[in-house]
Formats: C-alpha cells, structure tokens, sequence
C-alpha cells in the first residue's frame, strides 16, 4: 500500500510540475521573440516526442515482460 501512495505522489507531483511548465513555454518563447509558428511548432514536436517515447518503451515492456522496470524508469525521469 505504501509503494502505491508513492506512486500516486510522485506522479501527482510530476504532473504539477510538467503542466507548470508546458503552460509557460508558449508565452516564454514568444517573449523570446519566436513566431506564433515557432511556438506551435516546439509544442507539437514536445507531444510528438513524449508520444513516441511512450510507444516505443510500451512495445519493449511488452516484449521483455520488465513492466515495472519501466514504470520506474518512466517515474525516474519525472
């Protein structure tokens, strides 16, 4: 029980952390001096990598039966 409640703290928290800062990167970038182009673009080509990341690590999970391996490698870059 105790594994579980730190999971769901440290996801709560990376979530915090992760939307706090994806809601600041278009309103930096643009105080930068970037295109309103530019800022879709850095977003798109964020959500496009964490997909892929996602993907990819789900299909070695699944091949190599190592799912919490994962899991705790995917809370580790939290």
């Amino acid at each position: 029980m105790k594994l579980i409640l730190l999971l769901g703290v440290v996801s709560l928290l990376g979530d915090i952390i992760y939307e706090g800062g994806r809601s600041v990167t278009g309103p930096y970038l643009l105080f930068l001096g970037a295109s309103a182009f530019t800022v879709a673009w850095v977003s798109g080509l964020g959500e496009f990598i964490g997909y892929a990341i996602r993907l990819v690590s789900g299909y070695f999970a699944d091949r190599t039966r190592e799912y919490w391996t994962f899991s705790l490698a995917g809370y580790l870059m939290i």
